[in-house]
């Protein structure tokens, strides 16, 4: 599914709407929009402006949310970006 979303996903501010099975690769497709995005505001020195945007990822289960925040982490820590999980559990 990644190959065919790549162009509207990686190289475009297109909004995107995936509706995919569990294991299509959603949320590679959401880390292909996440690069699209640090490109747009990267510095000449090779930095983030990570003033100027947020991303939001959103999951239907705290499980689901955790792993996709040590995912995120584990890629983007390379990039200096810090990824945070909030959520409504009490």
């Amino acid at each position: 599914i990644q190959s065919r979303v790549y162009e509207a996903a990686f190289k475009s501010s297109e909004n995107l709407l995936i509706c995919a099975p569990t294991g299509a690769g959603k949320t590679n497709i959401a880390m292909l929009t996440i690069l699209h995005t640090l490109g747009l505001y990267q510095k000449k020195n090779g930095t983030f402006n990570t003033k100027a945007f947020k991303i939001i990822y959103i999951a239907p289960m705290k499980a689901l949310v955790s792993e996709v925040v040590g995912n995120f982490s584990r890629r983007l820590s390379h990039y200096g970006i810090e990824v945070k999980e909030l959520t409504g559990d009490i």
